[in-house]
């Protein structure tokens, strides 16, 4: 599977996967399926250029009108030669000779502000990575749960991940913690919850929201908020989750490149 990503002034627009069947699917902002990648990027490319057309036709401000009791004495008297009134002294009238006793003070001089450092990206900071992994015990907390290319941030998805070769395992950081285990193919995978669980990279996991995309931005997996420890384990057969009473069970025999029939961006518990 690989990923595809078009960005304007900065800003993601869209996020595009090619499936195994060779479909050209864009997960954000919304899912769609595309004839090809060209046809894909010349949607985009006239999305950017009507952005770019709106931003030239928006009306310039006008500037703003001094007032009059804000004008300064020279600025005062070019506005009435310009209105026409004469006999008017451009010279400032003299000043008056301070008769105040008091020694003029200087002003102290202001600190100059402390800038405010700019927090490190998320893959600079000290990861561990456990590839061996295959139960670990989260803290209470929410959760993503699906396959993982759709939820964690591209640069921990890029750089901490994909630094490991995309190897599963356990990941940790004081930012959060992720795991995840390859299914062997893509496709629907159903969970004892009643809902399948659309895979597109060959892996499900669970990932900390603080390592995820914004839960707007979410797809195809389900956010939970825990209030008891959750306890992960994965196998050949099965995904596992256990936290207090819940407990959810994903099958590892998926229905292999099933086309997803749900509609929306995010499916989450705490909607």
């Amino acid at each position: 599977m690989s990923t595809h990503r078009v960005f304007y002034d900065n800003k993601r627009l869209s996020t595009a996967v090619v499936t195994k069947k060779g479909d050209f699917l864009q997960v954000f902002p919304s899912k769609q399926v595309f004839e090809s990648e060209t046809h894909w990027k010349k949607h985009w490319q006239d999305e950017i250029l009507r952005k770019v057309r709106f931003e030239e036709e928006k009306p310039k401000p006008k500037p703003a009108v001094k007032k009059v009791e804000d004008m300064s004495r020279e600025e005062l008297v070019q506005l009435l030669l310009r209105v026409g009134v004469t006999g008017i002294s451009k010279a400032p009238p003299p000043k008056k000779a301070e008769t105040s006793s008091k020694k003029s003070e200087k002003p102290a001089p202001t600190p100059a502000p402390t800038p405010t450092p700019t927090p490190p990206a998320p893959s600079q900071l000290k990861w561990t990575f456990n590839e061996k992994k295959r139960k670990h015990t989260f803290p209470a907390g929410k959760y993503y749960i699906g396959d993982l290319c759709y939820a964690l941030q591209e640069d921990i998805y890029d750089n901490v991940f994909g630094g490991q070769g995309y190897d599963e395992g356990l990941y940790s950081s004081d930012l959060g913690s992720f795991m995840m285990h390859g299914t062997g193919g893509d496709g629907e995978f159903k969970g004892s919850d009643g809902y399948g669980y659309p895979v597109d990279a060959g892996l499900i996991g669970i990932a900390s929201l603080a390592c995820c995309n914004p839960e707007k931005d979410l797809y195809g997996g389900k956010v939970f908020t825990f209030d008891k420890p959750v306890e992960c384990s994965f196998n050949d057969e099965a995904f596992t989750f256990y936290s207090g009473d819940f407990y959810l069970r994903i099958s590892n025999w998926g229905d292999y490149d099933n086309e997803y029939e749900e509609e929306g961006d995010c499916l989450t518990e705490d909607e």
